[in-house]
């Protein structure tokens, strides 16, 4: 009899631990990876994109050899304040996930009442290729990278015109007053193309709407 009992607690203890080792092989195992932050000049081929895809919330993936690069946009918002940051960036089970911290303004805070982009670009390596990336709250990001391409612009779609250079709204935004109605420009070569403008000089621009209704900077110049 007692045969029997020690041979039911081995058998027992036997199951226990199997069982506990099947439920350590079905955890994932996720790979930090170290990312670093960027600004838009230094993402590849994609410049123009990064301007256009800012204003839409949602992320874009572009790739060059080993390296990745990330934008995570948090879409427009009607006041300053708002911000968004990569919290972490982890590899497993053939997808990459990355974890996204958003900042709304404080109730009582003093902030820009023009309209802003948050967004943040990241740069890395190592990983799968396939992303998921969700915010604390568990909202996930949709893909910006589906939209179609730009087409080539055609001559009928480039508007020339002047007005007044008010300054720039962020780092890819500049205002301008055409016709006494001041109107925001998206503009992805800021340092070169307003080197030698300042505010409230008039300007001469040519530019052009893309598929979001945004307009985009071709060329801008002081207008003498």
């Amino acid at each position: 009899m007692r045969k029997l009992i020690s041979l039911m607690i081995i058998v027992i203890m036997s199951l226990a631990i199997f069982s506990g080792c099947s439920k350590k092989e079905d955890t994932p195992s996720y790979t930090n990876i170290s990312f670093q932050k960027i600004t838009d000049s230094e993402v590849p081929y994609a410049v123009e994109r990064v301007a256009e895809y800012k204003a839409l919330r949602g992320y874009a993936v572009w790739q060059e050899g080993e390296n990745y690069f990330l934008m995570v946009s948090s879409g427009e918002k009607p006041t300053g304040g708002y911000d968004i940051d990569i919290k972490s960036i982890e590899d497993g089970e053939g997808v990459t996930q990355v974890l996204v911290k958003e900042t709304v303004p404080g109730k009582d805070s003093m902030n820009t009442t023009a309209l802003t982009y948050p967004y943040v670009i990241v740069k890395f390596k190592g990983t799968t290729g396939k992303f998921r990336i969700v915010n604390e709250d568990g909202e996930v990001f949709a893909t910006l990278n589906d939209k179609p391409a730009e087409s080539k612009i055609k001559p009928g779609e480039i508007f020339e015109g002047t007005g007044t250079y008010n300054g720039q709204i962020d780092s890819n935004s500049i205002e301008i007053e055409v016709n006494g109605e001041a109107r925001a420009f998206m503009i992805y070569d800021v340092k070169d193309q307003l080197a030698n403008i300042s505010e409230g000089e008039r300007v001469s621009i040519s530019y052009y709407k893309n598929e979001n209704g945004q307009l985009m900077v071709i060329s801008l110049e002081k207008f003498d």
